[in-house]
C-alpha cells in the first residue's frame, strides 16, 4: 500500500488559521513534522495530497520528506460546511489508482505497519464499540434528518453494540468499495444539507468516515484489518497516546482527542524535539517569520513584535482567586463568613481565612477539609514563586530528557543500570482530600466532581505531583496512581539508585499490597518511571551516566 497524508488549508491561507482544534499552532506543525518523519523511517516513499499553501507550509518552510506532492485539494469546494472536515478527507481516500494507506497527521509509528495490513481488502486503526460520540450524533439524525437510507436506519433500529473502524489509518487494496463508501457518504450529507443546521456538525464526521465505512465493509462482506486488535469502548484514549513509553515500549501513537491538553502536546513537543531538533528549529523560526506567538501563554495567535519574540522567562501569573479557587470553592460551601480576596495578597486572604475558621462554627470535618485545601493551595503558591526561570527550566527538562531517551536506546540490561533520582524541587504533596486539578489526566478526568463534594467525603490518601511545562509557561498537576506513590517512596530518601534497583524495590512493595496482582503491575512500573523522569519529577543522575554511554 501506498502511504498517503492529506492537508487541507483554510481559505484564508494564513498561517494562524492553521491551528484547527489544536492548543497552540506550532503543536499542530510539531504534529505534521513527526508524522511526517516517523512515517518515513519505514516507507520509501510518502505522498502528500495537499494545496498550495499546505504545499507552502509543509514542503517548502519546514522540508517535510515527502517525495511526491498533488495539489488536488487546491480550489476545491464540495459545498459543506467547514466544519465537516470528514469530506475532504474521504474525497482524498479517492484519488487512488493503487492500493493505498492513509495516515492522518496526528499519528506517529516507531515500526513497520505489518504486512497483514498492507495486504488487506480494507484496514483501519482500530474497532469503536459503543463510543458516546456516536449515540450523540445518532440521536441527532433520528430527530432532524429526514431522508435516512435504510442502512442508518437499521442502524437506528438494532440493539447490537454500536460498531466503527477508527480511521487513523485507513486504506483499502479493494478501491472500489472505498469510492462506493465516499459516494454513500456524500448522498447522505446531500439529502440533509439543510439538516445539519440543527445538529453538532462536528459529530457527524465519525458517522460519515468510521461508522458507514465499518458497516458497509459488514453488509457487503468486506473483511476490515485493524492494525490494533483491542477495541476502544471509551472517549478517552490514554493508551494511544503514551509518549512516555517511547522509544521502546510505544510502537503506534494517536493523539486523536488530546489536541488542546498541555501534557500531550508538551510531550509531542520534547519528542520532536528529541529526534528531530533541525525540524523543531524550522517550526520555530516560521513563527517567528509570520511575527506569531511561541507560546500558549497568549492562548491566541496574535501578532507580537519579533524584537519581543521569546519563550516565556517566568511561570504564568494567576489571579489570587484562581490561586486559591479551590479554598474559595469550600469557603463559598460551607457560608463561611468574612472572607474578601479582591485585591489582597496571598498572605492577608489565607490571614482571614484562619480568622473566620477561628470565628466560625464549622464541624471538625469540614475545619479539616478548609485548613488542607488553604494549606495545599499555599504551598503550591510558595513553590511556584521559588521556580527558577524558564529558560532554566527549560534547558534542565530538555537535558534530563535527552540524557533518559539515550539511556534508554541502549538496551534493557544496560538502560536498566541508569542512576536515577527525586527531584529536589518537586512538589509533591500528601492529603486526606482530593484537591487535583479536574482535566487532562485520566484518573483526574474520570474524578471530575467539584472540590466541595469532599466535604461529604472519608478521610483517604492522595499523592499530587506538580511539574511545569517551560515551552507553555504553565504548571500542571497529576494525581500519583498507586504505582507512582511506590516509587516515589523508593527515592524519597534522595539518594540516586539504579532504574533496575528502584523497580526491583517498587515491585517488592507491590507484592506486599497485592501479591496476586503484582505481575501484571510489573510493566506498569516502569511506565509509571519514565513518565516521571520525562515529566522532570525524577532526574537522571547527571554525574554517573557517563560510564554507560557508548564511547564516542
Amino acid at each position: 500500500m501506498k502511504p498517503v497524508h492529506l492537508f487541507w488549508t483554510p481559505k484564508s491561507a494564513d498561517l494562524a488559521a492553521l491551528q484547527m482544534g489544536w492548543l497552540h499552532l506550532r503543536y499542530h506543525l510539531f504534529s505534521w513534522v513527526l508524522s511526517a518523519h516517523s512515517i518515513r523511517k519505514f516507507y520509501p516513499k510518502l505522498e502528500l495530497i495537499t494545496d498550495d499553501f499546505g504545499e507552502e507550509v509543509l514542503v517548502n518552510e519546514l522540508k517535510l520528506p515527502y517525495t511526491s506532492v498533488r495539489k488536488d485539494y487546491e480550489g476545491l469546494d464540495l459545498g459543506y460546511p467547514d466544519s465537516i472536515w470528514a469530506a475532504k478527507k474521504m474525497y482524498g481516500y479517492t484519488l487512488h489508482q493503487e492500493a493505498f494507506i492513509n495516515f492522518d497527521g496526528d499519528v506517529f509509528i516507531w515500526e513497520e505497519i505489518p504486512a497483514t495490513i498492507h495486504s488487506a481488502p480494507l484496514c483501519a486503526q482500530n474497532m469503536e464499540v459503543d463510543v458516546p460520540f456516536y449515540f450523540a450524533a445518532l440521536k441527532d439524525i433520528k430527530l432532524h434528518f429526514k431522508n435516512k437510507p435504510d442502512l442508518v436506519k437499521k442502524i437506528l433500529g438494532s440493539k447490537k453494540p454500536l460498531i466503527a473502524s477508527n480511521a487513523g489509518i485507513l486504506g483499502a487494496n479493494h478501491l472500489e468499495f472505498i469510492k462506493a463508501y465516499v459516494q454513500y457518504g456524500f448522498d447522505f450529507l446531500n439529502k440533509n444539507l439543510k439538516s445539519l443546521q440543527k445538529v453538532n456538525k462536528g459529530n457527524q464526521n465519525i458517522i460519515i468516515e468510521q461508522l458507514f465505512f465499518y458497516e458497509l465493509a459488514q453488509m457487503q462482506g468486506i473483511p476490515i484489518e485493524h492494525l490494533i486488535d483491542e477495541p476502544t469502548t471509551s472517549k478517552q484514549f490514554p493508551h494511544l497516546t503514551n509518549f512516555t513509553a517511547l522509544p521502546n515500549r510505544c510502537k503506534y501513537i494517536h493523539i486523536m482527542g488530546g489536541k488542546k491538553y498541555p501534557s500531550t502536546c508538551e510531550q509531542l513537543e520534547q519528542r520532536v524535539l528529541l529526534e528531530y531538533p533541525d525540524a523543531y528549529d524550522r517550526v520555530l523560526n516560521l513563527l517567528k517569520k509570520h511575527e506569531l506567538a511561541l507560546n500558549t501563554f497568549f492562548f491566541s495567535q496574535q501578532k507580537i513584535p519579533v524584537v519581543l519574540e521569546s519563550n516565556l522567562s517566568t511561570i504564568e501569573e494567576k489571579p489570587l482567586e484562581q490561586s486559591f479557587a479551590r479554598t474559595l470553592e469550600i469557603i463559598k460551601a460551607l457560608k463561611l463568613r468574612g472572607v474578601t480576596y479582591t485585591n489582597d495578597s496571598p498572605a492577608s486572604f489565607i490571614q482571614q481565612v484562619q480568622q473566620a475558621m477561628q470565628i466560625g462554627t464549622l464541624s471538625e470535618t469540614a475545619h479539616k477539609v478548609l485548613q488542607e485545601v488553604l494549606q495545599f493551595e499555599a504551598d503550591l503558591l510558595q513553590w511556584r514563586s521559588q521556580l527558577p526561570e524558564l529558560p532554566t527550566l527549560e534547558a534542565q527538562k530538555r537535558d534530563n530528557a535527552q540524557k533518559l531517551d539515550q539511556a534508554l536506546r541502549l538496551g534493557e540490561s544496560d538502560s536498566m543500570q541508569t542512576l536515577i533520582k527525586l527531584n529536589p524541587h518537586a512538589f509533591i504533596w500528601d492529603c486526606e482530600w482530593n484537591w487535583a486539578e479536574k482535566k487532562e489526566f485520566k484518573q483526574q478526568v474520570e474524578n471530575s466532581a467539584p472540590y466541595r463534594n469532599n466535604l461529604k467525603m472519608p478521610h483517604g490518601y492522595f499523592r499530587i505531583i506538580a511539574f511545569v511545562y517551560p515551552q507553555q509557561g504553565i504548571i500542571r498537576e497529576y494525581l500519583a496512581d498507586p504505582l507512582s506513590v511506590i516509587l516515589l517512596d523508593v527515592l524519597e530518601d534522595g539518594a540516586a539508585k539504579s532504574m533496575a534497583a528502584t523497580l526491583a524495590m517498587g515491585f517488592n512493595l507491590v507484592k506486599q499490597l497485592n501479591a496476586e496482582a503484582a505481575e501484571e503491575h510489573k510493566k506498569r512500573l516502569l511506565d509509571q518511571l519514565t513518565f516521571l523522569t520525562y515529566q522532570g519529577v525524577l532526574l537522571i543522575d547527571e554525574n554517573k551516566l557517563l560510564w554507560i554511554m557508548p564511547e564516542c
